[in-house]
């Protein structure tokens, strides 16, 4: 059978809601059509359309879909363009835990990620602090080792991440939950029948939230999400996260379909063994992204952060002088 052609889903005026003008459209419709399997196939399209329009804010995008089959869509080709998109990208990292804010120059290189300190709690480096961070970057670049283990370190940490993610079609129930411009809001809920293979999917049943999909690329564009109970792991013995914890965080297309961190907001406490507060408070934001070229060398990455410190640099007061 020939594939069905991709049909827009009737508009909601009186006229689909009446029964005798809704069946001269649909007869319509099937007069066009080739062979009577194809017209059914369209009139059950058609009718799914109407209850879409009727319920379904996001009807849309594509009325055949589900919400929780989007989200597998979407997720896979989440993960499949980590494999695919290899640029390198440089920008800036705003970080602010604790009261303390870090401003940072972050460049890519295919041996791992450099970063240099430009300010701290909004004010550039003195010349000391300049001087110190040259001395953390020349020490790296003579141990590479070190860059290489940190890499080797975020390589799990991402595939932590990826394994989490790829749970959340079975983790969840999704439902359509309005538009926003080209952002399709899909609501999540847990899935009572979902069983967390470790502790970090445990979180999953105490999570609800909102889920952000770009329409156009089907990529994943941002989540905002609250503990609605207590996590207990091991019964509380082993720590807990307390209810009302909240995140957000935001993806943008920086470039050529590559998608990475815009913002992120953490706004977590609770207590771990041995009563070890824990406190996951901390939001970041990046910004400025370029791409650099693929042959970007570690070397050549603190040649470049060292000279956009040097234009950031706090200037030196003159001492006083007595007369």
């Amino acid at each position: 059978m020939s594939e069905l052609p991709n049909i827009e889903a009737p508009k909601c005026n009186d006229a689909s809601r009446n029964p005798a003008k809704r069946r001269d459209i649909v007869r319509a419709q099937l007069i066009s059509t080739r062979s009577f399997a194809i017209a059914m196939l369209l009139l059950l399209t058609v009718d799914q359309g109407l209850l879409n329009c009727a319920q379904d804010p996001a009807w849309k995008v594509n009325p055949r879909i589900s919400a929780n089959q989007l989200v597998r869509e979407v997720i896979h080709n989440q993960l499949q363009a980590q494999i695919d998109d290899q640029t390198l990208w440089r920008y800036r990292d705003l970080k602010e835990k604790g009261g303390r804010s870090e401003l940072r120059q972050v460049i890519e290189t295919k041996d791992g990620e450099l970063d240099r300190l430009l300010d701290v709690n909004r004010e550039p480096l003195t010349a000391a602090q300049d001087q110190m961070e040259d001395g953390r970057i020349q020490k790296l670049l003579a141990h590479p080792d070190e860059i290489r283990k940190e890499q080797r370190t975020r390589r799990e940490d991402n595939q932590k991440e990826d394994q989490l993610l790829q749970s959340f079609p079975r983790a969840f129930i999704f439902q359509y939950d309005g538009v926003d411009g080209n952002l399709i809001g899909l609501r999540f809920t847990p899935n009572p029948h979902f069983h967390a293979s470790n502790r970090q999917e445990l979180v999953f049943h105490h999570m609800e939230g909102t889920m952000w999909i770009d329409g156009s690329q089907k990529r994943l564009a941002g989540m905002d999400g609250h503990l609605t109970s207590r996590v207990k792991f091991g019964g509380g013995l082993l720590g807990h996260l307390n209810q009302g914890g909240t995140f957000s965080m935001r993806l943008k297309d920086v470039g050529s379909g590559h998608w990475s961190l815009d913002s992120l907001d953490i706004q977590i406490t609770g207590k771990a063994l041995f009563f070890k507060t824990i406190g996951l408070q901390q939001k970041e934001r990046c910004t400025d992204y370029s791409p650099i070229p693929e042959n970007m060398t570690l070397r050549r990455a603190a040649q470049l952060l060292r000279e956009e410190s040097r234009a950031s640099l706090q200037p030196v007061k003159p001492r006083s002088t007595r007369n």
